[in-house]
């Protein structure tokens, strides 16, 4: 555990080009080092006096001074911002969900208060990756990435504040959480828009979170819709470990999969779908017809997804199953996969889409 505390490098390379992070001149959050802060913390938490200590202040000490300390530089002005803070993307979410469950696990009361305002803040950012009619303009594989880490920061701040506080309570929050429960076609199905890989759906443990969190308002067919399991999210894993039952939201309307259909007026997104009746069996079908220009999005106004007893026949065959050099700088709609030559929309006089 030291061994690994202490090593050069909590981060991923590409984070760190100039090596800042590698020769101890900058610590910051990236992805991986919210990912490995996550573990620490709770490590100390749950092995508590089976480690050393020396262990354990090793490891403490390590988190003050590339975690802890790096963040409050950001917010007195002493250090560098970190821009993640202050993004709209699910970048924000997953990092402070692992750093504020290691915050709850290893600091002192005045501390759990002082990032516990600064992540309720912050973490709104996130919510912008959602329209106004609940969509989610990152599409299903990073929903699951942004949402169940978003839902681990809830249940920790809910559980941290002693149940003062509940994430899911913001208005745009649930309507975002009851995307899981609304966007499917059938048999555990959806569109694989945007960065999304073919065959992706909900991922089944962020699936029981929201079921749990909306058991008032979700009729009883929409919670338990047939839905193949999805992979296992390791935050969503954690998330339903806590000891605090799921806060319960009220206050919404949802008819979930029982729905004919779901129209997100603002993206203008359509879902059609068979009833809960004919168990998932049935013609169903996804069209986007709204614009792009956001995070993870591609060249796909007019794209579509045609899909029989929960198998697709026709349509949309999804993002990238990895990522390149290129993929998040100005080359990325280069990539025929990415602009519209590799979507199901029409190519008019040899002219792909301009960026819509």
């Amino acid at each position: 555990l030291v061994s690994v505390a202490t090593q050069r490098s909590w981060a991923y390379p590409s984070s760190d080009p100039n090596f800042k992070y590698f020769y101890g001149e900058q610590y910051f959050m990236d992805l991986q080092s919210s990912y490995m802060t996550r573990q620490f913390g709770m490590t100390l938490y749950m092995m508590g006096d089976l480690l050393s200590s020396t262990t354990k202040t090793t490891v403490t000490n390590a988190l003050y001074s590339r975690v802890f300390n790096p963040i409050k530089r950001s917010y007195d002005g002493t250090g560098p911002w970190q821009l993640w803070i202050s993004s709209d993307s699910n970048i924000n979410t997953v990092i402070w969900s692992g750093v504020m469950v290691a915050v709850f696990c290893v600091c002192d009361p005045d501390d759990r208060s002082y990032f516990a305002s600064k992540s309720i803040v912050s973490s709104k950012l996130y919510l912008n990756t959602f329209m106004d009619d609940g969509f989610a303009v990152e599409g299903i594989g990073y929903f699951n990435y942004g949402f169940s880490h978003y839902s681990l920061l809830r249940q920790t701040l809910y559980e941290g504040t002693a149940g003062s506080y509940d994430a899911f309570a913001i208005p745009k929050a649930a309507q975002a959480a009851l995307f899981a429960k609304e966007f499917g076609m059938n048999n555990g199905d959806g569109m694989n828009f945007a960065d999304c890989h073919f065959g992706l759906y909900f991922d089944s443990e962020l699936l029981k979170t929201i079921d749990k969190s909306f058991l008032d308002v979700l009729p009883l067919e929409a919670a338990t819709f047939p839905s193949r399991l999805g992979n296992i999210n390791l935050a969503s894993y954690i998330g339903s470990t806590f000891s605090l039952d799921i806060p319960v939201v009220s206050g919404v309307k949802t008819y979930g999969m029982n729905a004919l259909r779901r129209y997100y007026n603002v993206s203008g997104v359509l879902v059609t779908r068979p009833t809960h009746i004919s168990n998932g069996t049935g013609l169903a079908a996804t069209i986007k017809l709204g614009g792009n220009l956001v995070g993870h999005s591609h060249d796909d106004l007019g794209s579509y997804v045609i899909s029989l007893n929960g198998v697709k026949l026709t349509g949309d065959v999804g993002g990238p199953l990895y990522y390149d050099v290129n993929t998040f700088n100005s080359k990325r709609y280069n990539s025929p996969l990415m602009n519209s030559f590799g979507h199901p929309v029409p190519v008019v006089g040899g002219l792909l889409q301009t960026r819509a």
